[in-house]
């Protein structure tokens, strides 16, 4: 999956999120880049939706790992490693773990860990005037 939309209000966000679930949810890893207040947790909470997850949906800034269960009971990992400072802490967390689990894992901020991911779907924001570009690279 490579492909770039541009210039997407917040509902547009959603709605292309919306239309284009069933192919990002073929993969396990999800790691979103993008600037602070670019939307990545929306786009979570969007992606979320059509799993029917139940749960509020936040961003793990402080926790560094959310858990959900989705409709058919199924873990989802939300990951934010902004805080993280180094390679060392993100194995501390056990995050080899939950990589190697077929379950779906979510990551926002994976900028200072992406030699530690070689699959999975690379999404980036960029944001500027409310509106938001939006690129899809597959890592594999």
């Amino acid at each position: 999956m490579n492909q770039d939309y541009r210039n997407l209000d917040l509902p547009e966000t959603q709605e292309l999120i919306l239309r284009l679930s069933k192919e990002i949810l073929r993969y396990n890893v999800i790691l979103l880049k993008g600037p602070l207040g670019a939307g990545k947790t929306h786009l979570v909470k969007f992606l979320l939706q059509n799993l029917k997850v139940k749960d509020d949906i936040s961003s793990p800034t402080y926790s560094i790992v959310n858990q959900y269960q989705t409709a058919d009971s199924k873990p989802v990992y939300h990951f934010d490693l902004y805080r993280l400072n180094g390679f060392e802490e993100l194995l501390d967390i056990g995050f080899e773990e939950y990589i190697e689990e077929s379950n779906l894992v979510l990551i926002e901020w994976p900028d200072r860990f992406m030699e530690f991911f070689d699959q999975g779907l690379l999404i980036e924001i960029a944001y500027s005037d409310e509106k938001r570009n939006i690129s899809f690279k597959s890592l594999n």
